[in-house]
């Protein structure tokens, strides 16, 4: 009776470990990663998905090079890098590049365009996420954009990370990029909110 015990144990236990081994094997710890993401922190990717495409609103336009679901903690680089609400965050990373479509002589100075009122996130399961993580993530603005463009120097690469709270990353099926146009200063939209569906399941 005590071998059947320990039998059943430790098919229990291998049975754990081949669980755990599969989760983790799902993963790939990012290296080298092009907006040092590595440098503060440690990060696993687990879908990854290049390039999406162009996009244009009014005057702006984002080239989306690629999309990934990640999970990671922060644990140097920043002030604040080592607490708890910083560690295991569940992550959807986009590499961007903004510009403008326009002459910024033809683009009214009161537009306003800008990453913490502009760029939102939507998962599958209906959970939004109104701006990007204000730690993780780059900024970008229309008046950045102007002197980017009169400068005459190439977009940069930008990155933009959203914090899901209701999904592991190895769950997330499926997510929006919403992207609100630039609005005057009556707040008239001058161009079409974008709406970028991605699939991590193809």
């Amino acid at each position: 009776m005590k071998f059947i015990h320990k039998f059943i144990l430790v098919v229990l236990v291998l049975v754990t470990l081949t669980s755990c081994n599969d989760d983790n094997g799902k993963a790939t710890l990012i290296k080298d990663h092009e907006m040092g993401l590595d440098g503060i922190g440690d990060f696993y990717s687990y879908n990854k998905i290049e390039n999406l495409g162009t996009y244009k609103t009014g005057p702006v336009s984002v080239d989306i090079e690629s999309v990934e679901t990640i999970k990671g903690s922060i644990t140097k680089g920043i002030k604040s890098a080592g607490e708890e609400e910083y560690q295991d965050m569940e992550l959807i990373s986009f590499l961007t590049r903004f510009d403008l479509n326009e002459s910024p002589d033809e683009i009214n100075e009161n537009l306003n365009f800008n990453s913490k009122e502009n760029l939102h996130l939507a998962t599958h399961t209906g959970e939004k996420i109104d701006m990007p993580h204000s730690k993780l993530s780059s900024v970008v603005g229309i008046d950045m954009l102007k002197s980017n463009h009169e400068a005459e120097e190439s977009p940069f690469l930008r990155i933009f990370i959203f914090e899901v709270e209701e999904l592991a990353a190895q769950e997330i099926e499926a997510a929006t990029l919403i992207i609100d146009a630039p609005v005057d200063s009556e707040g008239n939209a001058v161009g079409e909110d974008l709406e970028i569906e991605i699939d991590f399941k193809e």
